[in-house]
């Protein structure tokens, strides 16, 4: 607005109404903002348009100017920033609860803020940490008692009995709003025009938001309802016929019951307070009755005090919720009454227009005195004439000056005995008639008198002024409340009470609105506060409609006009010289700013503008003044020069950025292509690798020779093929019981020791036994054999238990059922015996592995006898670990191993799940169990090998019965952290023999080759080396991969005398196979510091 060529009254209007009907109600008037209230939402305060708007903290108009709103608006913009523990979530709960307990209908405003406000934003480093409510104008507590015809009571009373569910108003002794006197008086209606149930909701759920619990809440209510019970009791005027004295009693004790009820206090100490004056003297006790006036007076004065003490509680309440002690900065949002001008104004309306009348002149002081007065300290020549019209210091004088101000003549007349209204209309003329700021009425009938007022002269009849000042609470009120069971009622009036007892607490409405007003106005001028002008665009209340008179009254009321031409003609921008040397300085070449001094670099910056700007600035000493175009000017020209600066920066950190990103994805494209080149041709090799394993490995099966691929490589004729082992048809019992005869009669060789330890390196089982749905034994039984029953037996069968295909099977499994029976029940053979006898079950006969099965278990199924029982249990725990079921018997052999009892049963299931784990379905053991198993079969536990590597480390580790070769190497070197095991294989050494077998064979079956000597491999070429030879021969294989020697626990300890020096290199391997193990799929158990120890006996190894 400032801007504008045309500053006269009719242009301003037009500029305003213009901006009104574009919905642009917000303008700028020399650093003021004039807010129009267009009686109607604009959805303009999205945070997109809030960005816009300054901090504002000071909003002051006539009532309904859409002040409040205003406030609200700038406290929820404050809400909006980054970080903040307020958030708008709070703003809207505390906006709630002021609409409900500190707002009501008047005859001019539906939503009247009925006190003063403040609200600190508090802030440490720059984010907004907290926020702190208080008062700065007394609540207008008398409206609790009494309304005006037109006007409601504070909105929470008609929300209480609107919202509050039937149970609980039943409780509270709540009924209809029109029964309550103290919600009638105004003789409103129903509703008010608000939504009274939807209010008291959304009411309830603001105080939880705000940190109240339900409980406190509760409270509040029952105290809402007390109030309301107050208001429902009358009384009786009585005569006492001893002494023909007057008294008053209680009419209603319902409603006496149910306030003592609610406040958790007597009602026969309570009563009297309301009836009678209660002193203490020298000489006792005195009780004075009160008249029907004084007991009407008390009953108010309690229900005035309870109300405003809960509205205190509730502020200091979110103010504690949102506390932020240690902020170091504040952004202050003030609102209070409105100017209020009726054809019949009262105390409250002097009261109201007393503070906007100081208010009024803390702006003029702000806005021109402390203005002029920084020109003149600063040496700038200003000629300016200050208007008449905005001196009101004489009205100020006249309401709050000491000791015959309108204020304070009144508290004076209530503290007289016999204080009347015409006493202090009298007082008022005798003091102040010869002031022309003041007026008497013309009748000497009327109690009237007028003040003249910045916006106009009002008139004010002074009849009750006296009455509506003084609220006296008995003090014994006060002392039975502070007592009361309630915790909230006794902390509120607790505080009333400390002072001398039984005194009555009084409060002068005059003193705290002059006490309140007076701190307001010195915080507002100890800050650097800024004014929002809040205007209502007509008197009718009508939407988007302005009256152009009724703006043209308040704008000249709150001195817009002079406010616009004093800002035009002086320099309201004001920088101190280092700020706007330092933001300007851009403008200048840089070879001259940085040669010049500050003064100087000023002096160019408002030289440069030109003489059209000559007069738009001054230079004081210490600030550089500038009126409002050519600080804008500079402005512009500063965004501009630093906005191509910006170009370049940008520019050229862009090009950088994305050089520095090319050349990064350049080089990860690189290294991507290298990795995966590498990786396509690490998969073919360990293809071909794999491929080449398997078909020596096939090669090894189909030959059942353990040395193929050495007997291959080394042997001098390679097309001589390995013969094979052929299976043929005899006499099973003939043949066994020579071989036993002949075991006894050969002499053995030298038995291997075996030793027990607990100190091993176990094997990680994944057991999948549990996806296999088990099937009982009774029920395979019931559905699988041929004629037999589910029981053990002590002769010889006669058929099968299972079907068979042919003749041969046929005959074959009725002679091994007689061999178990021989096992289980023949006394006379030794350990040695059976376990020769045990291996032979079996191993030999892949066609009757079923039929084995189910042998045994039915053998061991309820058999009384112990001793053939725990023989058939070590048999079947040989059985599952040389070769497996298929899939029709493993159903059931999974249900019978789970119901044997421990150890057993965990070997068994381990046993079986370790066979599970293995790819290929048919895959099975090439020779008899080793002795090393059968001694450990013998107390259920695992067996265990020692592995020595090549710098001397030994290991002990976990032997199941299906472990391969390569399964040994992968768990070694695991634990010595080697993660890639190509390359690596394990040789077993006796004293003249060193056997290579391939990474899928299975350990057991080299060690049982090597326990049982077959003759085949005593015509290997590999087996007939001495040992000079393997040694040579190791050391040219060394170069190419690792090797670990393996030795069974059960071996002599006497070792080859091999020298480690030639055996060094192992440290300087690629480092592909030294790098650390990492486990993807499986948990990280296998890299153990030390190795495990497994103290149970069931967990032993041998």
């Amino acid at each position: 607005m400032i801007l504008q060529c045309d500053v006269s009254e009719t242009s301003v209007l037009d500029v305003i109404e213009e901006r009104f009907n574009n919905k642009r109600i917000y303008t700028n008037v020399g650093g003021v903002l004039l807010a129009v209230n267009p009686l109607e939402k604009y959805r303009i305060y999205d945070e997109s348009v809030m960005a816009q708007y300054q901090h504002f903290n000071k909003f002051a108009g006539e009532s309904n100017s859409g002040k409040s709103f205003n406030a609200f608006q700038v406290m929820k913009y404050l809400a909006t920033s980054n970080n903040s523990k307020v958030t708008p979530k709070h703003i809207e709960a505390i906006n709630t609860i002021f609409n409900s307990f500190g707002c009501a209908k008047t005859v001019k405003n539906d939503h009247a803020t009925r006190f003063g406000y403040c609200m600190d934003f508090l802030y440490y480093k720059n984010t907004l940490s907290g926020l702190s409510l208080r008062t700065t104008l007394p609540l207008e507590t008398i409206r609790v008692v009494s309304q005006k015809a037109g006007e409601r009571n504070f909105n929470v009373f008609y929300e209480l009995c609107a919202g509050m569910s039937s149970e609980t108003k039943a409780s509270y002794g709540i009924r209809d709003q029109q029964k309550f006197f103290y919600l009638t008086q105004g003789k409103v209606g129903e509703d008010g025009g608000r939504d009274d149930a939807a209010n008291f909701a959304r009411l309830h759920a603001s105080l939880e938001i705000v940190g109240f619990s339900e409980e406190q809440r509760q409270i509040i209510y029952k105290t809402l309802a007390t109030i309301l019970h107050l208001g429902n009791m009358y009384f009786r005027q009585r005569r006492n016929t001893t002494d023909e004295s007057e008294y008053v009693e209680v009419g209603n004790d319902a409603e006496l019951k149910w306030a003592s009820y609610l406040l958790d206090v007597d009602m026969h100490s309570f009563a009297p307070c309301f009836t009678h004056k209660i002193t203490k003297t020298d000489e006792g006790v005195n009780k004075l009755a009160y008249s029907m006036g004084q007991a009407l007076d008390a009953r108010d004065a309690l229900a005035m005090s309870l109300y405003e003490l809960v509205f205190s509680w509730i502020l200091n309440r979110i103010s504690l919720h949102l506390k932020c002690p240690d902020h170091n900065a504040v952004i202050t949002v003030v609102d209070c009454y409105g100017v209020e001008r009726y054809n019949n104004n009262g105390l409250e309306q002097l009261l109201i227009n007393s503070v906007n009348e100081k208010l009024q002149n803390a702006f003029v002081k702000q806005t021109f005195f402390d203005e002029i007065a920084d020109y003149v300290s600063e040496g700038l020549i200003f000629d300016w004439k200050m208007p008449s019209t905005l001196d009101n210091d004489k009205a100020v004088d006249l309401l709050c000056k000491k000791p015959y101000g309108l204020l304070y003549l009144i508290d004076d007349e209530c503290k007289f005995p016999k204080a009347s209204d015409e006493s202090y209309l009298r007082h008022c003329n005798l003091n102040h008639l010869d002031k022309n700021v003041y007026g008497k009425a013309k009748n000497k009938d009327r109690l009237q008198m007028s003040v003249r007022h910045f916006f106009g002269t009002t008139w004010y009849s002074v009849y009750g002024f006296v009455q509506r000042n003084k609220r006296c609470l008995p003090g014994q009120v006060v002392k039975i409340l502070a007592e009361s069971q309630n915790p909230v009622v006794s902390m509120l009036f607790r505080p009333l009470a400390n002072g001398k007892e039984c005194a009555d607490y009084v409060v002068y409405a005059a003193q705290q609105f002059n006490t309140a007003s007076t701190a307001m106005i010195e915080k507002i001028l100890g800050g650097n506060s800024h004014f929002v002008r809040c205007v209502k665009c007509n008197n009718e209340r009508l939407p988007a409609r302005i009256d152009m008179p009724s703006l043209s009254r308040q704008l000249k009321a709150f001195c817009v006009m002079e406010t616009l031409q004093f800002r035009r003609a002086g320099y309201p921008v004001r920088i101190p010289f280092e700020r706007f040397a330092q933001s300007y300085r851009c403008l200048l070449p840089s070879d001259i700013a940085l040669c010049q001094k500050q003064k100087e670099i000023i002096v160019d910056i408002l030289d440069g503008q030109g003489i059209k700007f000559a007069n738009d600035f001054q230079i004081g000493s210490s600030y550089v003044f500038l009126r409002d175009r050519l600080a804008d000017r500079l402005q512009t020209i500063r965004e501009k020069t630093q906005r191509d600066a910006a170009h370049v920066i940008q520019k050229t950190m862009r090009t950088y950025v994305a050089r520095k990103g090319y050349l990064r994805k350049r080089h990860a494209i690189i290294r991507l292509q290298a990795g995966l080149r590498g990786w396509k041709a690490r998969k073919e090799c360990s293809a071909l690798r794999e491929q080449m394993f398997k078909n020596l490995s096939n090669q090894t099966k189909r030959n059942r020779r353990l040395n193929a691929y050495h007997e291959t490589l080394l042997t001098s004729t390679p097309d001589q093929k390995c013969p094979g082992a052929l299976l043929g048809c005899f006499d099973v019992e003939n043949f066994t019981s020579k071989e036993i005869e002949r075991s006894i009669g050969e002499s053995k060789s030298k038995a291997a020791n075996m030793k027990t330890t607990t100190d091993y390196l176990p094997m990680k089982l994944k057991s999948r036994v549990s996806t296999i749905e088990p099937v009982t034994i009774e029920k395979f039984a019931e559905e699988n054999f041929k004629g037999h029953l589910l029981e053990p037996r002590r002769e010889p069968i006669l058929t099968p238990f299972l079907h068979k295909e042919n003749d041969l099977d046929f005959r074959l499994s009725i002679e091994i059922f007689k061999l178990i029976l021989k096992y289980m029940n023949d006394q006379a053979l030794s350990r040695a015996q059976l376990d020769d006898l045990a291996r032979y079950i079996g191993i030999n006969n892949p066609c009757q592995r079923d039929e084995i099965f189910v042998q045994i278990c039915n053998q061991i199924y309820r058999n009384p006898d112990k001793e053939a029982t725990s023989r058939c249990c070590r048999l079947l725990l040989q059985a599952v670990g040389v070769f497996a079921p298929t899939e029709n018997v493993l159903p059931m052999l999974i249900s019978f191993c789970g119901e044997q009892r421990l150890p057993l049963q965990t070997q068994l299931i381990n046993t079986i799940a370790w066979r599970m784990n293995m790819l290929e379905s048919q895959t099975a053991r090439l020779l008899p169990a080793s002795r090393l198993e059968m001694g450990a079969l013998c107390g259920f536990h695992n067996a265990a090998v020692e592995v020595a590597s090549q710098d001397g480390e030994v290991y002990t580790v976990e032997a199941h019965p299906w472990i391969t070769n390569e399964e040994l190497v992968n768990r070694v070197l695991r634990h010595r952290g080697i993660g890639n095991p190509s390359g690596w294989s394990v040789e077993v050494e006796t004293e003249k023999v060193v056997y290579c077998p391939t990474g899928s064979h299975f350990l057991h079956d080299v060690i049982s080759e090597i326990e049982h000597g077959k003759e085949e491999n005593k015509r290997s070429p590999v087996v007939k080396r001495q040992r000079r030879q393997a040694n040579d021969s190791f050391e040219m294989r060394r170069r190419d991969r690792s090797v670990d020697a393996i030795r069974p626990a059960s071996r002599n300890e006497s070792r080859r005398d091999r020298s480690l020096d030639s055996l060094r290199n192992i440290s300087q391997s690629p480092q592909m196979y030294r790098r650390a193990y990492r486990e993807v799929d499986e948990e990280p158990d296998y890299c153990y510091a030390l190795p495990v120890k497994h103290k149970q006996t069931n967990g032993e190894a041998h």
